[in-house]
Protein backbone atom coordinates (compact mmCIF):
# COMPACT_ATOMS: atom_id res chain seq x y z
CA UNK A 1 0.00 0.00 0.00
CA UNK A 2 1.33 3.34 -1.05
CA UNK A 3 0.04 6.20 1.29
CA UNK A 4 0.81 9.72 0.02
CA UNK A 5 1.06 12.86 2.45
CA UNK A 6 0.82 16.39 1.41
CA UNK A 7 1.15 19.76 3.54
CA UNK A 8 0.31 22.44 1.39
CA UNK A 9 1.64 25.53 2.34
CA UNK A 10 1.51 29.32 1.82
CA UNK A 11 4.86 29.46 0.66
CA UNK A 12 6.04 26.20 0.23
CA UNK A 13 4.91 22.68 -0.08
CA UNK A 14 6.37 19.50 1.26
CA UNK A 15 4.86 16.00 0.56
CA UNK A 16 6.47 12.02 2.12
CA UNK A 17 5.22 8.86 1.02
CA UNK A 18 4.73 5.68 2.74
CA UNK A 19 4.93 1.74 1.34
CA UNK A 20 3.25 -0.85 3.48
CA UNK A 21 3.55 0.38 6.12
CA UNK A 22 7.31 1.56 6.35
CA UNK A 23 8.91 4.70 7.40
CA UNK A 24 7.64 7.95 5.54
CA UNK A 25 10.25 9.47 3.05
CA UNK A 26 10.26 12.82 2.10
CA UNK A 27 10.10 13.47 -2.09
CA UNK A 28 12.31 15.24 -3.98
CA UNK A 29 11.47 18.42 -6.47
CA UNK A 30 14.28 19.59 -8.59
CA UNK A 31 16.43 17.43 -6.36
CA UNK A 32 14.63 19.84 -3.12
CA UNK A 33 12.36 18.13 -0.56
CA UNK A 34 10.43 21.55 -0.71
CA UNK A 35 8.01 22.88 -3.63
CA UNK A 36 7.59 26.52 -4.06
CA UNK A 37 3.92 26.75 -4.09
CA UNK A 38 3.27 29.61 -6.58
CA UNK A 39 2.06 29.04 -9.71
CA UNK A 40 2.33 31.13 -13.12
CA UNK A 41 -0.22 30.75 -15.69
CA UNK A 42 2.10 30.65 -19.58
CA UNK A 43 1.19 32.29 -22.47
CA UNK A 44 -0.20 29.49 -23.53
CA UNK A 45 -2.69 29.28 -20.39
CA UNK A 46 -0.98 26.07 -18.84
CA UNK A 47 -0.06 25.99 -15.29
CA UNK A 48 3.42 26.46 -14.05
CA UNK A 49 4.37 25.30 -10.54
CA UNK A 50 7.45 25.52 -8.55
CA UNK A 51 10.45 26.77 -8.80
CA UNK A 52 9.80 27.42 -12.85
CA UNK A 53 6.85 29.38 -11.57
CA UNK A 54 9.57 31.83 -9.95
CA UNK A 55 11.44 31.98 -12.25
CA UNK A 56 8.98 33.12 -14.84
CA UNK A 57 7.63 35.69 -12.49
CA UNK A 58 10.61 37.78 -13.17
CA UNK A 59 9.80 37.96 -16.81
CA UNK A 60 5.96 38.29 -16.36
CA UNK A 61 4.95 38.63 -12.86
CA UNK A 62 1.43 39.86 -13.50
CA UNK A 63 0.84 36.27 -14.68
CA UNK A 64 2.24 35.21 -11.14
CA UNK A 65 0.72 34.05 -7.85
CA UNK A 66 3.14 33.34 -5.02
CA UNK A 67 0.46 32.33 -2.44
CA UNK A 68 -2.49 30.10 -3.46
CA UNK A 69 -3.24 29.34 -0.25
CA UNK A 70 -4.43 32.65 0.90
CA UNK A 71 -6.60 33.44 -1.90
CA UNK A 72 -9.06 30.00 -0.94
CA UNK A 73 -11.88 32.19 -0.42
CA UNK A 74 -11.93 33.74 -3.48
CA UNK A 75 -13.45 31.56 -6.63
CA UNK A 76 -11.01 32.67 -9.23
CA UNK A 77 -7.50 34.83 -9.54
CA UNK A 78 -6.78 37.27 -12.40
CA UNK A 79 -3.05 36.08 -13.75
CA UNK A 80 -2.31 38.06 -16.87
CA UNK A 81 -5.50 38.38 -19.07
CA UNK A 82 -7.61 35.55 -18.10
CA UNK A 83 -9.08 34.55 -14.33
CA UNK A 84 -8.03 30.83 -13.12
CA UNK A 85 -10.10 29.31 -10.21
CA UNK A 86 -8.52 29.14 -7.20
CA UNK A 87 -9.34 25.26 -7.14
CA UNK A 88 -7.17 25.19 -10.34
CA UNK A 89 -4.23 26.61 -8.94
CA UNK A 90 -4.36 24.40 -5.90
CA UNK A 91 -4.37 21.55 -8.41
CA UNK A 92 -1.70 22.96 -10.30
CA UNK A 93 0.34 22.49 -7.40
CA UNK A 94 -1.06 18.99 -6.18
CA UNK A 95 -0.53 17.93 -9.65
CA UNK A 96 3.08 18.67 -9.69
CA UNK A 97 3.43 16.15 -6.18
CA UNK A 98 1.72 13.44 -8.17
CA UNK A 99 3.86 13.35 -10.97
CA UNK A 100 6.43 12.35 -8.15
CA UNK A 101 4.34 9.97 -6.40
CA UNK A 102 1.87 8.12 -9.07
CA UNK A 103 -0.90 5.78 -8.07
CA UNK A 104 -1.36 6.09 -4.03
CA UNK A 105 -3.53 4.20 -2.59
CA UNK A 106 -4.38 6.83 -0.13
CA UNK A 107 -3.58 10.48 0.12
CA UNK A 108 -3.65 12.90 3.22
CA UNK A 109 -4.15 16.55 2.99
CA UNK A 110 -3.28 18.82 5.64
CA UNK A 111 -4.87 22.08 6.24
CA UNK A 112 -5.08 24.60 9.94
CA UNK A 113 -7.06 23.59 12.79
CA UNK A 114 -9.56 26.30 12.00
CA UNK A 115 -10.17 26.18 8.25
CA UNK A 116 -13.97 25.76 7.75
CA UNK A 117 -16.16 23.49 5.69
CA UNK A 118 -15.90 25.55 2.45
CA UNK A 119 -12.05 26.26 2.71
CA UNK A 120 -11.77 22.10 3.32
CA UNK A 121 -13.99 21.59 0.21
CA UNK A 122 -11.68 23.47 -1.91
CA UNK A 123 -9.18 21.55 -0.95
CA UNK A 124 -10.85 18.43 -1.59
CA UNK A 125 -12.01 19.46 -5.33
CA UNK A 126 -8.09 20.19 -5.99
CA UNK A 127 -7.24 16.65 -4.94
CA UNK A 128 -9.57 15.83 -7.21
CA UNK A 129 -8.81 18.15 -10.06
CA UNK A 130 -4.97 17.08 -9.78
CA UNK A 131 -5.82 13.05 -10.83
CA UNK A 132 -6.30 11.20 -7.03
CA UNK A 133 -9.72 9.76 -6.99
CA UNK A 134 -8.95 6.96 -4.37
CA UNK A 135 -9.39 7.74 -0.67
CA UNK A 136 -8.60 11.37 0.26
CA UNK A 137 -7.95 12.46 3.52
CA UNK A 138 -8.21 15.65 5.43
CA UNK A 139 -5.87 15.80 8.83
CA UNK A 140 -5.70 19.33 11.38
CA UNK A 141 -1.60 20.70 10.67
CA UNK A 142 -1.17 20.12 14.42
CA UNK A 143 -2.11 16.99 14.82
CA UNK A 144 0.29 16.22 12.23
CA UNK A 145 2.95 18.07 13.71
CA UNK A 146 1.92 16.35 17.02
CA UNK A 147 2.32 13.00 15.51
CA UNK A 148 5.73 13.37 15.38
CA UNK A 149 6.16 12.82 19.21
CA UNK A 150 5.63 9.12 19.27
CA UNK A 151 7.61 8.77 22.66
CA UNK A 152 4.47 11.22 24.37
CA UNK A 153 2.54 8.97 26.59
CA UNK A 154 -1.61 8.71 26.93
CA UNK A 155 -2.27 11.48 29.03
CA UNK A 156 -0.04 13.95 28.50
CA UNK A 157 -0.12 17.42 26.41
CA UNK A 158 2.44 19.17 23.92
CA UNK A 159 2.06 22.66 22.54
CA UNK A 160 3.02 22.99 18.62
CA UNK A 161 4.12 26.74 17.21
CA UNK A 162 3.70 26.77 13.16
CA UNK A 163 4.81 29.71 12.17
CA UNK A 164 5.31 29.49 8.42
CA UNK A 165 5.70 32.16 5.57
CA UNK A 166 2.15 33.97 6.03
CA UNK A 167 0.49 32.88 9.16
CA UNK A 168 1.04 31.66 12.85
CA UNK A 169 -0.49 29.02 14.29
CA UNK A 170 -0.42 27.19 17.75
CA UNK A 171 -2.09 24.40 19.31
CA UNK A 172 -2.48 22.06 22.26
CA UNK A 173 -3.46 18.64 22.39
CA UNK A 174 -3.15 15.62 24.37
CA UNK A 175 -2.58 12.69 23.82
CA UNK A 176 -5.10 9.39 24.00
CA UNK A 177 -4.71 5.94 23.43
CA UNK A 178 -6.06 6.11 19.69
CA UNK A 179 -4.21 9.62 18.54
CA UNK A 180 -4.59 13.05 19.53
CA UNK A 181 -7.24 15.33 21.14
CA UNK A 182 -6.99 19.16 20.17
CA UNK A 183 -7.53 20.64 23.24
CA UNK A 184 -7.04 24.60 21.59
CA UNK A 185 -5.73 26.34 18.86
CA UNK A 186 -5.28 30.32 17.84
CA UNK A 187 -3.85 31.63 15.36
CA UNK A 188 -2.24 34.70 13.48
CA UNK A 189 -3.83 34.69 10.07
CA UNK A 190 -1.08 38.17 9.29
CA UNK A 191 1.98 37.24 10.59
CA UNK A 192 4.11 34.89 9.35
CA UNK A 193 8.53 34.95 8.02
CA UNK A 194 7.08 37.30 5.50
CA UNK A 195 6.22 40.18 7.88
CA UNK A 196 9.83 39.66 9.34
CA UNK A 197 11.06 40.32 5.69
CA UNK A 198 9.21 43.08 5.15
CA UNK A 199 10.80 44.61 8.93
CA UNK A 200 14.24 43.58 7.54
CA UNK A 201 13.03 45.65 4.37
CA UNK A 202 11.84 48.41 6.29
CA UNK A 203 15.23 48.89 8.43
CA UNK A 204 17.55 48.97 4.77
CA UNK A 205 15.94 51.80 3.49
CA UNK A 206 15.52 50.60 -0.02
CA UNK A 207 12.34 51.43 -1.76
CA UNK A 208 11.72 49.81 -5.16
CA UNK A 209 8.10 50.61 -7.07
CA UNK A 210 6.33 47.23 -7.92
CA UNK A 211 3.97 48.73 -10.03
CA UNK A 212 5.98 50.95 -12.36
CA UNK A 213 6.66 48.75 -15.21
CA UNK A 214 7.92 45.55 -15.51
CA UNK A 215 11.42 46.03 -14.47
CA UNK A 216 9.99 47.77 -11.27
CA UNK A 217 8.36 44.87 -10.63
CA UNK A 218 11.21 42.36 -11.63
CA UNK A 219 13.88 44.25 -9.23
CA UNK A 220 11.08 44.60 -6.62
CA UNK A 221 11.06 40.60 -6.33
CA UNK A 222 15.15 40.40 -7.08
CA UNK A 223 14.83 42.41 -3.53
CA UNK A 224 12.17 40.29 -1.80
CA UNK A 225 14.12 37.13 -2.34
CA UNK A 226 17.88 38.63 -1.37
CA UNK A 227 16.44 40.11 1.65
CA UNK A 228 14.87 36.70 2.61
CA UNK A 229 17.67 35.21 2.14
CA UNK A 230 19.79 37.39 4.29
CA UNK A 231 17.27 36.64 7.18
CA UNK A 232 17.40 32.60 6.55
CA UNK A 233 21.49 33.48 6.47
CA UNK A 234 21.54 34.38 10.08
CA UNK A 235 19.52 31.70 11.63
CA UNK A 236 23.03 29.91 11.26
CA UNK A 237 25.23 32.96 10.95
CA UNK A 238 26.56 35.91 13.47
CA UNK A 239 26.40 37.99 10.61
CA UNK A 240 26.10 38.11 6.68
CA UNK A 241 25.45 40.68 3.40
CA UNK A 242 22.58 41.93 1.69
CA UNK A 243 22.85 42.82 -1.98
CA UNK A 244 21.16 46.01 -2.88
CA UNK A 245 19.90 47.88 -6.02
CA UNK A 246 22.66 50.03 -7.19
CA UNK A 247 23.89 52.47 -6.33
CA UNK A 248 23.21 51.25 -3.03
CA UNK A 249 26.38 49.14 -1.34
CA UNK A 250 25.25 45.91 0.08
CA UNK A 251 24.23 46.04 3.68
CA UNK A 252 26.03 44.47 6.37
CA UNK A 253 23.84 43.02 9.02
CA UNK A 254 23.79 41.03 12.38
CA UNK A 255 21.67 38.47 13.94
CA UNK A 256 21.56 40.69 16.74
CA UNK A 257 20.63 43.60 14.40
CA UNK A 258 17.75 41.29 13.17
CA UNK A 259 16.61 40.27 16.74
CA UNK A 260 16.13 43.80 17.99
CA UNK A 261 14.17 44.71 14.96
CA UNK A 262 12.03 41.58 14.60
CA UNK A 263 11.37 41.12 18.81
CA UNK A 264 8.35 43.08 19.18
CA UNK A 265 6.53 41.00 16.47
CA UNK A 266 7.73 37.53 17.61
CA UNK A 267 6.72 38.77 21.31
CA UNK A 268 2.76 38.70 20.24
CA UNK A 269 3.35 35.00 18.22
CA UNK A 270 4.84 33.72 21.54
CA UNK A 271 1.67 35.81 23.84
CA UNK A 272 -0.79 34.14 22.03
CA UNK A 273 1.12 30.71 22.47
CA UNK A 274 1.15 31.93 26.12
CA UNK A 275 -2.63 32.48 26.05
CA UNK A 276 -3.88 28.98 24.33
CA UNK A 277 -1.61 26.97 26.52
CA UNK A 278 -3.30 28.62 29.72
CA UNK A 279 -2.61 26.11 32.87
CA UNK A 280 -2.22 22.98 30.87
CA UNK A 281 0.48 21.12 31.98
CA UNK A 282 2.91 20.91 29.13
CA UNK A 283 5.51 17.81 28.16
CA UNK A 284 6.85 19.60 25.28
CA UNK A 285 7.08 22.79 22.52
CA UNK A 286 7.09 21.53 18.68
CA UNK A 287 8.64 24.26 16.84
CA UNK A 288 7.29 23.82 12.87
CA UNK A 289 7.48 25.71 9.78
CA UNK A 290 11.00 27.59 8.44
CA UNK A 291 10.46 30.33 10.08
CA UNK A 292 10.89 29.28 13.67
CA UNK A 293 14.48 28.50 12.99
CA UNK A 294 15.41 32.05 14.04
CA UNK A 295 17.46 31.04 17.21
CA UNK A 296 14.93 34.12 18.68
CA UNK A 297 11.97 32.36 18.35
CA UNK A 298 13.08 29.21 20.80
CA UNK A 299 14.19 31.62 23.23
CA UNK A 300 11.66 33.91 23.80
CA UNK A 301 9.37 30.72 24.01
CA UNK A 302 11.54 29.31 26.54
CA UNK A 303 11.51 32.72 28.04
CA UNK A 304 8.15 32.94 28.67
CA UNK A 305 6.80 29.18 29.29
CA UNK A 306 10.14 27.67 31.21
CA UNK A 307 10.51 24.93 28.90
CA UNK A 308 12.73 24.70 26.17
CA UNK A 309 11.20 23.62 23.11
CA UNK A 310 12.05 20.74 21.08
CA UNK A 311 14.04 21.85 17.52
CA UNK A 312 13.50 19.39 14.72
CA UNK A 313 16.27 19.43 12.14
CA UNK A 314 14.11 20.43 8.75
CA UNK A 315 10.57 22.05 10.97
CA UNK A 316 9.58 22.40 7.18
CA UNK A 317 9.18 19.35 6.62
CA UNK A 318 7.54 18.04 10.48
CA UNK A 319 3.90 18.22 9.43
CA UNK A 320 4.63 16.13 5.66
CA UNK A 321 6.38 13.51 7.67
CA UNK A 322 3.75 13.15 10.81
CA UNK A 323 0.45 13.16 8.93
CA UNK A 324 0.17 9.70 7.78
CA UNK A 325 0.96 9.20 11.69
CA UNK A 326 1.81 6.05 12.85
CA UNK A 327 1.73 2.93 10.81
CA UNK A 328 -1.18 0.91 10.47
CA UNK A 329 -2.71 -0.99 13.11
CA UNK A 330 -4.66 -4.37 13.01
CA UNK A 331 -8.55 -4.03 11.99
CA UNK A 332 -10.41 -3.70 14.94
CA UNK A 333 -12.39 -5.90 16.27
CA UNK A 334 -16.35 -5.58 15.49
CA UNK A 335 -18.64 -4.05 17.69
CA UNK A 336 -20.52 -5.96 20.62
CA UNK A 337 -23.80 -7.66 19.72
CA UNK A 338 -26.47 -5.46 20.50
CA UNK A 339 -27.98 -5.57 23.96
CA UNK A 340 -31.02 -8.43 24.81
CA UNK A 341 -34.54 -6.73 25.08
CA UNK A 342 -35.38 -5.16 28.22
CA UNK A 343 -38.02 -8.18 29.22
CA UNK A 344 -35.10 -10.11 28.91
CA UNK A 345 -32.59 -10.23 31.90
CA UNK A 346 -28.74 -10.31 31.06
CA UNK A 347 -26.92 -12.37 32.76
CA UNK A 348 -24.08 -11.54 34.15
CA UNK A 349 -20.55 -12.03 32.24
CA UNK A 350 -17.79 -13.48 34.23
CA UNK A 351 -15.53 -11.49 36.47
CA UNK A 352 -12.43 -11.35 34.48
CA UNK A 353 -14.91 -10.28 31.22
CA UNK A 354 -16.52 -7.51 33.29
CA UNK A 355 -16.36 -4.43 31.27
CA UNK A 356 -13.50 -1.65 33.04
CA UNK A 357 -15.20 0.99 34.36
CA UNK A 358 -14.55 4.15 31.72
CA UNK A 359 -11.54 6.23 32.23
CA UNK A 360 -11.13 9.98 31.45
CA UNK A 361 -9.44 10.95 28.61
CA UNK A 362 -8.82 14.54 29.59
CA UNK A 363 -9.28 17.07 32.51
CA UNK A 364 -9.88 20.19 30.32
CA UNK A 365 -12.02 20.28 27.05
CA UNK A 366 -12.04 18.38 23.92
CA UNK A 367 -12.33 19.76 20.44
CA UNK A 368 -15.25 21.35 18.81
CA UNK A 369 -15.71 19.67 15.19
CA UNK A 370 -14.48 20.88 12.17
CA UNK A 371 -16.75 19.07 9.55
CA UNK A 372 -14.08 18.06 7.95
CA UNK A 373 -13.78 15.90 4.94
CA UNK A 374 -11.74 13.43 5.48
CA UNK A 375 -14.41 12.68 8.35
CA UNK A 376 -16.82 14.83 10.04
CA UNK A 377 -15.98 15.14 14.09
CA UNK A 378 -12.41 16.46 14.83
CA UNK A 379 -10.41 18.25 16.77
CA UNK A 380 -11.46 21.04 19.70
CA UNK A 381 -10.38 25.04 20.04
CA UNK A 382 -10.90 25.45 23.84
CA UNK A 383 -9.90 28.82 25.16
CA UNK A 384 -8.63 28.78 28.62
CA UNK A 385 -11.03 30.74 30.22
CA UNK A 386 -13.23 27.34 29.68
CA UNK A 387 -10.89 25.55 31.15
CA UNK A 388 -12.59 23.22 34.01
CA UNK A 389 -15.95 22.79 32.55
CA UNK A 390 -14.94 19.23 31.39
CA UNK A 391 -16.90 16.30 33.34
CA UNK A 392 -14.55 13.62 33.95
CA UNK A 393 -14.36 10.43 35.92
CA UNK A 394 -15.17 6.82 36.10
CA UNK A 395 -18.78 7.39 36.45
CA UNK A 396 -20.05 10.52 34.90
CA UNK A 397 -22.64 12.82 36.61
CA UNK A 398 -25.82 12.84 34.81
CA UNK A 399 -26.63 16.17 32.57
CA UNK A 400 -28.82 17.74 35.55
CA UNK A 401 -25.82 17.81 37.73
CA UNK A 402 -23.21 18.58 34.68
CA UNK A 403 -21.61 21.81 35.02
CA UNK A 404 -20.59 21.61 30.94
CA UNK A 405 -24.53 22.14 30.35
CA UNK A 406 -24.92 25.68 32.84
CA UNK A 407 -28.08 24.90 33.50
CA UNK A 408 -29.73 25.00 30.20
CA UNK A 409 -32.58 22.94 31.16
CA UNK A 410 -34.15 22.73 27.82
CA UNK A 411 -30.37 21.36 26.45
CA UNK A 412 -31.02 19.18 29.46
CA UNK A 413 -33.67 17.40 28.58
CA UNK A 414 -33.30 17.52 25.00
CA UNK A 415 -30.15 15.19 25.73
CA UNK A 416 -31.30 13.03 28.28
CA UNK A 417 -29.66 10.09 30.67
CA UNK A 418 -27.42 9.77 27.46
CA UNK A 419 -24.94 12.62 28.43
CA UNK A 420 -23.92 11.41 31.69
CA UNK A 421 -22.56 8.12 30.38
CA UNK A 422 -19.88 10.01 28.21
CA UNK A 423 -16.75 9.74 29.13
CA UNK A 424 -16.27 13.69 29.50
CA UNK A 425 -18.50 16.65 28.59
CA UNK A 426 -17.39 20.07 27.91
CA UNK A 427 -19.06 23.79 27.25
CA UNK A 428 -17.46 24.93 23.97
CA UNK A 429 -19.20 28.05 23.51
CA UNK A 430 -16.24 31.03 23.29
CA UNK A 431 -13.53 28.68 20.95
CA UNK A 432 -14.97 28.77 17.74
CA UNK A 433 -17.29 26.05 17.26
CA UNK A 434 -20.55 25.95 15.35
CA UNK A 435 -22.38 26.83 18.36
CA UNK A 436 -20.42 30.63 17.94
CA UNK A 437 -20.53 30.65 14.56
CA UNK A 438 -24.56 30.01 14.05
CA UNK A 439 -25.31 32.15 17.21
CA UNK A 440 -26.55 29.20 19.58
CA UNK A 441 -27.16 29.90 23.10
CA UNK A 442 -24.78 26.63 24.14
CA UNK A 443 -22.86 24.27 22.88
CA UNK A 444 -21.89 21.14 24.68
CA UNK A 445 -19.60 18.46 23.65
CA UNK A 446 -19.61 15.22 25.04
CA UNK A 447 -17.12 12.03 24.03
CA UNK A 448 -17.43 8.50 24.48
CA UNK A 449 -14.81 5.65 23.88
CA UNK A 450 -16.11 2.58 21.84
CA UNK A 451 -13.73 -0.35 21.51
CA UNK A 452 -10.46 2.21 21.16
CA UNK A 453 -12.58 4.55 18.62
CA UNK A 454 -13.34 8.30 20.33
CA UNK A 455 -17.28 9.04 19.26
CA UNK A 456 -18.63 12.58 19.61
CA UNK A 457 -22.38 13.82 20.37
CA UNK A 458 -22.66 17.66 20.33
CA UNK A 459 -25.72 19.51 21.63
CA UNK A 460 -26.93 23.04 20.45
CA UNK A 461 -29.31 25.42 21.65
CA UNK A 462 -30.45 28.13 20.08
CA UNK A 463 -33.41 31.06 20.18
CA UNK A 464 -34.55 30.72 16.96
CA UNK A 465 -34.03 28.15 13.90
CA UNK A 466 -31.24 30.11 11.98
CA UNK A 467 -28.96 27.80 14.14
CA UNK A 468 -29.57 24.26 13.90
CA UNK A 469 -30.82 25.69 10.20
CA UNK A 470 -27.44 26.48 9.07
CA UNK A 471 -25.85 23.22 11.28
CA UNK A 472 -27.68 20.98 8.40
CA UNK A 473 -26.58 23.31 5.48
CA UNK A 474 -23.31 22.70 6.79
CA UNK A 475 -23.28 19.03 6.60
CA UNK A 476 -24.61 19.46 3.04
CA UNK A 477 -22.11 20.73 1.72
CA UNK A 478 -19.31 17.96 2.99
CA UNK A 479 -18.43 15.79 -0.68
CA UNK A 480 -21.11 13.28 -0.90
CA UNK A 481 -23.21 14.15 1.33
CA UNK A 482 -26.87 13.17 1.03
CA UNK A 483 -30.14 12.49 3.53
CA UNK A 484 -30.11 8.67 4.14
CA UNK A 485 -33.59 9.22 6.16
CA UNK A 486 -35.84 10.76 8.38
CA UNK A 487 -36.82 8.30 10.92
CA UNK A 488 -37.88 8.77 14.72
CA UNK A 489 -35.14 6.83 15.43
CA UNK A 490 -34.30 7.90 18.88
CA UNK A 491 -31.78 5.58 20.36
CA UNK A 492 -30.46 6.44 23.68
CA UNK A 493 -32.73 8.98 24.61
CA UNK A 494 -32.01 11.73 22.47
CA UNK A 495 -35.58 12.66 21.62
CA UNK A 496 -36.08 14.04 18.05
CA UNK A 497 -36.79 14.27 14.24
CA UNK A 498 -33.80 12.44 12.93
CA UNK A 499 -31.62 12.34 9.43
CA UNK A 500 -28.33 9.80 9.15
CA UNK A 501 -26.58 11.67 6.96
CA UNK A 502 -23.76 9.77 5.21
CA UNK A 503 -20.53 11.64 3.29
CA UNK A 504 -17.64 10.34 1.69
CA UNK A 505 -15.54 10.86 4.54
CA UNK A 506 -18.20 10.12 7.48
CA UNK A 507 -21.39 9.01 8.87
CA UNK A 508 -23.56 10.92 11.39
CA UNK A 509 -26.79 11.24 12.90
CA UNK A 510 -28.40 14.40 13.47
CA UNK A 511 -31.68 14.74 16.03
CA UNK A 512 -33.73 17.78 15.91
CA UNK A 513 -36.83 19.36 16.90
CA UNK A 514 -39.90 20.61 15.55
CA UNK A 515 -38.79 24.19 16.56
CA UNK A 516 -35.26 23.83 15.12
CA UNK A 517 -34.09 25.58 18.30
CA UNK A 518 -32.34 22.13 19.69
CA UNK A 519 -29.98 19.78 17.71
CA UNK A 520 -27.35 17.53 18.26
CA UNK A 521 -25.15 15.09 16.14
CA UNK A 522 -23.09 11.64 16.44
CA UNK A 523 -20.42 10.46 14.89
CA UNK A 524 -16.69 8.86 15.15
CA UNK A 525 -13.54 10.72 14.70
CA UNK A 526 -12.00 11.89 12.15
CA UNK A 527 -9.47 9.20 11.36
CA UNK A 528 -12.37 6.54 11.18
CA UNK A 529 -15.44 6.42 9.19
CA UNK A 530 -17.34 3.06 9.99
CA UNK A 531 -20.95 2.38 8.21
CA UNK A 532 -23.67 4.05 9.58
CA UNK A 533 -24.98 0.81 11.30
CA UNK A 534 -21.80 0.54 12.96
CA UNK A 535 -22.65 4.53 14.25
CA UNK A 536 -26.65 3.00 15.26
CA UNK A 537 -24.80 0.24 17.52
CA UNK A 538 -22.30 2.16 18.90
CA UNK A 539 -24.88 4.85 20.44
CA UNK A 540 -27.37 1.95 21.32
CA UNK A 541 -24.95 -0.67 22.41
CA UNK A 542 -22.57 2.27 24.66
CA UNK A 543 -24.60 5.29 24.81
CA UNK A 544 -28.18 4.25 25.37
CA UNK A 545 -29.67 2.91 28.30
Amino acid sequence: MRELAVDFGTSNTVAALRANGGPSRLLLFDGWPVLPSAVLRGRDGGLVVGREALRGARLDPARFEPHPKERIDEGEVLLGDAAVPVVSLIAAVLRRVAAEAPAPDRVVLTHPADWYSSRRAVLLAAAREAGWQGEVQLVAEPVAAASQAADVPPGQAVAVFDMGGGTTDVAVLRRTSTGWDVLAEAGLPDFGGRDLDQLLLDHLGVEVDPTADAAGRRAARVLAEDVRAGKEALSQYPQTDIPLPAPRPDAHLTRQELETLVEAALRRAVDLLAETVGTTSLTAVHLVGGATRMPLVARLISERLGLVPTIVESPETSVALGALGPPPRPQRTPFPPPPLPRSTPMPPPPPEERKKPPVAAITTAIVVTLLAAGGVIAAALLRPDTVGTAVVGPTPSAPPDNPAFRGDEPLIAFAGPAAGKADECVNVMGTASQGDQYSARNHVRCRFEIDGIAYFANYLSADGPQTCGQLNEEFLELPGAQWLSEDPWTGGDLRGKSHDVAATSGNNVLWYTDTNTLCAFFGASTDQNPPMSEVHQAWETVVGA
